[in-house]
């Protein structure tokens, strides 16, 4: 799942970053549970623009996506990378994804968003720490 991280060069860490969130996209489109968690940290922090939807702890991965696949079995998920920015050094990195999510069984559901990923270096291991959806 996580590989062990020992390079701390922004380079690096983008590349490290940029692979975490493409892997959490694939374990979405596939709904498998256990590799959306893995690439979360304990206390991710999730975010939204109406902030009583706001929720924390990797513990709810199951709760909060649940309903949302067992509602879209089909669920289809189109992403783009758009930017990737991380200081110089340091082992924090913000990913930026153009996001939409259709069904292919309900032609009327069709979400889009910008969803902004923070990744971190914890205890050795690349991981989503935060996702904002705007």
């Amino acid at each position: 799942m996580s590989a062990k991280v020992t390079s701390t060069s922004a380079a690096e860490a983008k590349r490290q970053a940029e692979a975490v969130v493409q892997r959490y996209f694939s374990a979405m489109q596939e709904q498998d549970f256990d590799t959306i968690m893995a690439c979360l940290s304990e206390d991710v922090c999730v975010h939204f623009s109406e902030s009583e939807r706001d929720w924390s702890g990797r513990a709810l991965v199951p709760s909060k996506f649940g309903g949302w696949f067992a509602a879209h079995p089909r669920l289809r998920i189109a992403h783009e990378i758009e930017s990737i920015e991380g200081a110089e050094g340091g082992p924090d990195v913000r990913v930026a994804v153009r996001c939409v999510f259709t069904d292919e069984e309900d032609p009327s559901y069709c979400s889009k968003a910008v969803m902004r990923y923070g990744v971190e270096l914890i205890q050795g291991t690349r991981c989503i720490t935060s996702i904002h959806h705007t």
